[in-house]
């Protein structure tokens, strides 16, 4: 394997493990990078590794982020529900006060 193709293998790995951590601003830092190194190797004419070893590093690459995908959603949806609760302990507490308000 290259040193390029094992440099962008190294970068899905990051991406992986900072999901994890639920780093996002990391994220996309090593993500940015990575695209960057993808479109640099790519345009090399030849390809610096056989075909057969690129597909099935992409393959590794595509499954990897299917799953960060899948963690960035569970998050984002995570996110959604919080906000909705903080919504509407707002609203409780508001009504709680104007309530309150109404007594004094």
């Amino acid at each position: 394997m290259s040193p390029a193709l094992t440099e962008i293998v190294s970068l899905s790995e990051q991406l992986r493990a900072l999901a994890a951590l639920q780093a996002w601003d990391g994220m996309l830092t090593v993500a940015r990078e990575r695209q960057h190194r993808l479109e640099v190797y790519f345009d090399q004419n030849p390809a610096p590794d056989a075909v057969d070893l690129i597909r099935s590093a992409l393959t590794a690459i595509q499954q990897a982020d299917q799953v960060v995908s899948a963690q960035a959603g569970t998050y984002r949806q995570q996110l959604l529900q919080d906000a909705v609760d903080m919504r509407q302990r707002w609203q409780m507490s508001s009504t709680y006060q104007n309530v309150q308000n109404l007594q004094t």
